[in-house]
Order: C-alpha cells, then sequence, then structure tokens
C-alpha cells in the first residue's frame, strides 16, 4: 500500500499534492527512521559481544563494520556473525535498490506515455542523473557492506569507504548540474576558452 501510494504520486504529477499529503511523508519519514535504526540493531549487539584481542587498531579511515569483523576475527573464527552482518546488510541493500529499480520502472512507463519527444527527452534526462547517483552510491555501498570481513585486497576496504562517503557526495551535485543547460554552457565556454 505505502510504495503504491508513493508510485502513484510520481506518475499523476497532477495529483501529487493529494496523494504526498504531510501526514503520509510524515509516515514515510518515521518509517525509514525507525526501520533503518531497529534493521541493523541486532548485527550491532553481535559485535559489541565479539572478543577483539591484539592492537584494536582498525586499518580504515572510520570504525565500520567490515573493519570490525575482520579485527575480532583475529581473535577466534566467527564464521555465523559474518554471515548475519553480511547477510542483513545485503537484504537491506537490495531491497532498498530493487524498490528504487521497481519506482523508475514506473516512473519510465509514465514517462513513455508522453505526447511529446521533448517532454520524454527531458525526462528521461533527470532520470539518467538520479539513476547515475543512485548506482554510484550503491555499487559502492554493495562493494563495502554485501560481505563484510570477507578479506578484500589490501587497501580494497580503505578505497570503499572513501569512495562511498567522500567521492560519492562530492561527484553528485556535478552530475545534477552537468545536465542543467546553465551549466553546460558555462562548461563549453570554459572549456572552449582554454
Amino acid at each position: 500500500m505505502r510504495s503504491h501510494k508513493a508510485s502513484d504520486a510520481i506518475c499523476r504529477p497532477l495529483q501529487y499534492a493529494t496523494i504526498m499529503t504531510t501526514k503520509f511523508c510524515s509516515s514515510l519519514i518515521i518509517f525509514c527512521w525507525v526501520y533503518g535504526f531497529l534493521w541493523f540493531l541486532f548485527p550491532v549487539t553481535l559485535v559489541t559481544r565479539l572478543p577483539f584481542c591484539g592492537p584494536n587498531v582498525t586499518d580504515d579511515f572510520l570504525c565500520d563494520l567490515g573493519p570490525l569483523l575482520a579485527l575480532a576475527s583475529a581473535c577466534v573464527p566467527i564464521p555465523g556473525t559474518v554471515l548475519i552482518c553480511g547477510t542483513m546488510s545485503s537484504l537491506l541493500i537490495f531491497a532498498t535498490v530493487f524498490y528504487i529499480i521497481g519506482s523508475y520502472t514506473l516512473v519510465l512507463r509514465a514517462v513513455m506515455q508522453l505526447p511529446s519527444a521533448a517532454g520524454q527527452k527531458k525526462a528521461f534526462s533527470t532520470c539518467s542523473s538520479h539513476l547515475a547517483v543512485v548506482f554510484l552510491f550503491y555499487g559502492s555501498v554493495m562493494l563495502k557492506y554485501v560481505s563484510p570481513g570477507s578479506g578484500q585486497a589490501e587497501g580494497m576496504q580503505k578505497f570503499t569507504t572513501l569512495f562511498s562517503s567522500v567521492l560519492t557526495p562530492f561527484f553528485n551535485p556535478m552530475i545534477y548540474s552537468l545536465w542543467n543547460k546553465e551549466m553546460k554552457d558555462a562548461l563549453s565556454k570554459v572549456l572552449g576558452s582554454s
């Protein structure tokens, strides 16, 4: 019901204000926050019960799931915890990605029904920038969380952490602004004059 109502608001833009009420938006926000916090309560509890021995120094930019599992696995084998954490991360990530893909499928189906080619082109342009950002973010997040503690190549964990936490937000405004006509004109002017 919830996803059907949200996709109706996207695919029927003239009814957006009546579908996306303040109450519905508030319930979506509350659902996402509560679900996000509760989903990882069990993995966090598992990680806090792991034995940590040795230098207790993670080889990463931040204290994240993968480095913590690698640190604990140096003390004792923890295949069950790694499996549970990886499974829960994977379920959340793939459920979100499939929801986004499903939403964009509905949006693209609605765009294909637009009568003008110019309207379709503009809608595809907007959707493609959104999808580029989504795949950039979720691609790096999948590398990082789908198989945490799996012994990734040396430096790969740092790279994916850096990419998902710094480079993705850095590229986000660039991707959106490159679809802007004024930005394209300014960029072509700068590149043409140098």
